[in-house]
């Protein structure tokens, strides 16, 4: 109970606020919406954004976020083609929308239910953090089990992505189940009682975690327990209680027929290619500008594990020594060899250990992460919750004395470090924010609301220095775990729904409703072209080059563009143009040109700042 409260306090202020965030939210749950609204078999079995399939992923989130929508009602029909003039609805300015649905009145900024999308992202990451108590439980015991949990769902890299409608904390909750699976196994196989149901078990989490995102679980439980075999010589425990025969054929039974109905509707060369880019495509090479060179997650690592970083590398050596512990008996308390002899002697090693397990899981995992090219922050999540244990069992271990190591000038300068990531966090993060972007004040009080929740994570922080500096580890962790819960609800609940100039495709949609309520039409976007556009006016907007706006237009004389169409000069040109919206790049403008308002903002996906100006010019009679 103690976990599901800190999960509601971690992963839901916000999520029903802030507008949809371009560029991977914006297009699962437009994907997912489709799905949801196809009515057909084949809908579903082949997400789509328009008339474009979305096979980079597969199709397990966009079945819980459309499962989700049917569930709360985000589904009022079948729309007509993106293309068509005729709006399906009597929507504002040709934007046919459903009964859009705004945000709480504390915004005003429109959502269109994106919330419902990411709910199972939410979901995700409350399962995750529970399977991560339930397998410390039979690691560690309660103490351990409970401070990790907590550790992996105050972090802020979980408490983002759990308002992202997106896959990756499907993954983690997928990864944490595998993985769980794996340590009842390996404790079967070492008690000499290994079970066919504990390997099906374990494949068959696989199999969910391929249906999340691919090859990722599979990669790290496999490498988790080749690790394992490899550390202890137990070479069996692969073939013969793993059982990776009837493994594949239990993950083929589970994503085979949605592969065969993809290759059925997509062409399976084509889909193979799409798989071979997303997979060994991204690590040989780059992928939209996501490079990093090796040792980028783990420069990020104080930062995005936040606060269970406290104590964190201490906690990887300490486990290498419980591991691998002196002396060729693993029982042995003599001096023995050094570290890496005692990698490589098989009797060096204690097989039963929870740390050899958790160091499997993590560390190879890691090594690939950082070799592949292409890199985001969020790649290396599901290797958290063993860090997380770690971290937790080195807390706990460092309150009863029994990590010397944790008082010497090293770890007092990382715990500076650590109280400095902190502070940024907690408050010079939102002041900067804040300064940059402007705060939209229009409901009295947030000023205060902020302020306070400034001062709460700040005066948490201070207790944290206060027991760090008596040597009460325990103490300082969990007031760092305070601090970020109330860091997070700032941020997501108080501060970035109200930064106006983050959310242009909400103020577009909502201009153009109230300044256009009288001209319905189809939506024409150029140089704009941003996923949360498409989401908001719930698919209806047609991305368009320059090159195509003039024909479109001329198809189209009761249409509204969006975008760097260029304003129309002569008569002739203002005779065939309805609506333009400018789109002008370049420093601030007024806030109203031409006597109707401009929304600018910026773009966070380019990060320009850019002016879209609303524009208009009446066709003759």
């Amino acid at each position: 109970m103690l976990l599901l409260a800190l999960c509601a306090a971690a992963f839901l202020p916000g999520l029903f606020l802030l507008p949809p965030i371009d560029r991977d939210e914006s297009r699962f749950a437009q994907a997912s919406r489709q799905m949801a609204e196809s009515g057909s078999l084949e809908g579903w079995a082949v997400p789509r954004i328009q008339n474009r399939p979305r096979l980079n992923k597969p199709p397990l989130i966009y079945w819980l976020q459309a499962a989700s929508a049917r569930l709360f009602g985000d589904v009022p029909g079948a729309l007509p083609p993106p293309s068509s003039a005729t709006p399906s609805g009597p929507g504002p300015a040709g934007l046919p929308m459903v009964n859009p649905a705004p945000a709480p009145a504390s915004t005003g900024l429109i959502t269109e239910n994106i919330w419902q999308y990411r709910l199972p992202s939410a979901l995700g990451a409350t399962l995750a953090v529970l399977l991560l108590w339930r397998l410390g439980l039979s690691m560690f015991g309660g103490g351990a089990a409970t401070l990790g949990a907590a550790l992996l769902a105050a972090c802020p890299v979980v408490m983002f992505d759990a308002r992202q409608a997106r896959a990756d904390q499907l993954l983690l909750a997928c990864t944490v189940l595998a993985m769980l699976a794996l340590w009842r196994l390996w404790r079967a196989h070492l008690a000499g009682r290994p079970t066919a149901w504990r390997s099906a078990g374990f494949w068959a989490a696989v199999g969910l975690g391929v249906l999340a995102k691919g090859p990722i679980t599979p990669m790290i439980a496999l490498l988790a327990a080749a690790a394992l075999a490899a550390a202890t010589r137990r070479w069996r425990f692969l073939w013969a209680d793993l059982r990776p025969l009837r493994g594949l054929l239990i993950v083929a039974l589970m994503v085979g027929p949605w592969v065969a109905v993809v290759a059925h509707e997509y062409g399976l060369a084509d889909y193979a290619a799409k798989v071979y880019r997303e997979t060994l495509g991204r690590s040989m090479e780059p992928k939209e500008g996501h490079w990093g060179p090796p040792g980028y997650h783990l420069v990020l690592l104080p930062v995005l594990f936040w606060p269970g970083s406290l104590l964190t590398a201490l906690a990887v050596a300490r486990a290498f020594g419980r591991a691998f512990p002196p002396g060729r008996d693993a029982r042995s308390a003599g001096t023995g060899p050094g570290l890496l002899r005692r990698l490589v002697s098989p009797g060096a090693v204690s097989s039963s250990s929870p740390e050899l397990f958790l160091l499997a899981w993590a560390i190879p995992g890691w090594v690939v992460f950082e070799v592949i090219s292409t890199k985001l922050p969020h790649y290396t999540l599901p290797l958290y919750p063993a860090l997380a244990l770690l971290s937790a069992r080195a807390v706990l271990a460092a309150a009863r004395g029994a990590v010397p190591g944790a008082r010497g000038i090293g770890p007092a300068l990382g715990f500076w470090l650590w109280l400095v990531i902190g502070a940024a966090l907690a408050v010079a993060a939102p002041a900067l924010l804040i300064g940059a972007l402007g705060l939209s004040l229009e409901q009295p009080g947030v000023v205060w609301a902020v302020g306070s929740a400034m001062l709460a994570a700040g005066l948490a922080l201070l207790a944290a220095r206060a027991f760090l500096s008596r040597g009460r580890f325990l103490g300082a962790q969990l007031s760092g775990v305070v601090a970020s819960v109330i860091t997070g609800a700032m941020l997501f609940h108080l501060v970035l729904p109200r930064l106006q100039s983050l959310w242009l495709s909400s103020r577009i949609v909502e201009a153009a409703a109230v300044t256009f309520a009288d001209a319905p039409g189809p939506l024409g976007a150029v140089g704009y072209h941003e996923d949360s556009l498409l989401f908001l006016t719930r698919g209806r907007a047609v991305r368009l080059s320059a090159a195509d706006a003039d024909a479109w237009i001329d198809a189209h004389p009761a249409g509204l563009v969006i975008g760097g169409k260029p304003a129309p000069r002569s008569p002739a040109e203002v005779r065939r143009r309805s609506d333009v919206l400018m789109l002008d790049l370049g420093s601030p403008p007024p806030s109203v040109l031409g006597g109707l308002p401009a929304v600018h903002g910026f773009n966070y996906s380019t990060g320009d700042w850019v002016t879209l100006q609303l524009r208009r010019w009446m066709p003759p009679s």
